[in-house]
């Protein structure tokens, strides 16, 4: 494969990695999320450039990286910070509703819906509530067990073995 196929095959993951590696190296919770912003915007920019379709679990994970640093600071700008604290606190569970919500949007509004491909309307439809489900429980799961030794990261390894298991279904 072609480096340029290879890069851009992972773009959609620049964001979050941009993010972890600023936050790795220097620590600094505003600077990564900023980064992973900027990032994400531009990957969501290329992609509407390209007409591409996102992928359905990226989409969530990047429509949140974008979101999160902006919203954070202008709850702290506006004199709300006990809020973008609350926020930076749940981050992880954050994360994994964004990515549910993206998840139950695109089951409403495409034909693909979160799974990502189309097929028989019944078969679509059940798969998708059962990745949905899936989400719903792990998100439940973190809240409920916290010494479980769950993270957002592993949940979304999850979901993306998931959804290829549910497609090689399909």
């Amino acid at each position: 494969m072609r480096p340029s196929k290879i890069l851009s095959r992972y773009l959609e993951s620049y964001p979050g990695l941009g993010f972890l590696a600023i936050l790795t190296l220097t620590g600094d919770l505003r600077a990564s999320g900023w980064t992973g912003a900027v990032l994400a915007l531009a990957v969501l920019g290329w992609l509407a450039w390209r007409r591409r379709a996102p992928d359905t679990i990226a989409l969530g994970i990047n429509i949140f990286t974008l979101a999160c640093a902006p919203l954070v600071e202008a709850l702290h700008l506006a004199g709300l910070g006990t809020l973008g604290n609350l926020l930076l606190d749940h981050l992880q569970t954050a994360l994994l509703l964004v990515v549910a919500l993206t998840g139950a949007g695109l089951t409403l509004l495409t034909a693909s819906g979160f799974v990502g491909q189309a097929g028989p309307e019944s078969l679509r439809g059940s798969l998708t509530l059962m990745l949905l489900a899936l989400l719903a429980m792990l998100l439940l799961a973190l809240q409920l067990f916290p010494a479980l030794p769950l993270n957002a990261g592993g949940v979304l390894i999850g979901l993306f073995l998931a959804r290829g298991w549910l497609r090689g279904r399909m």
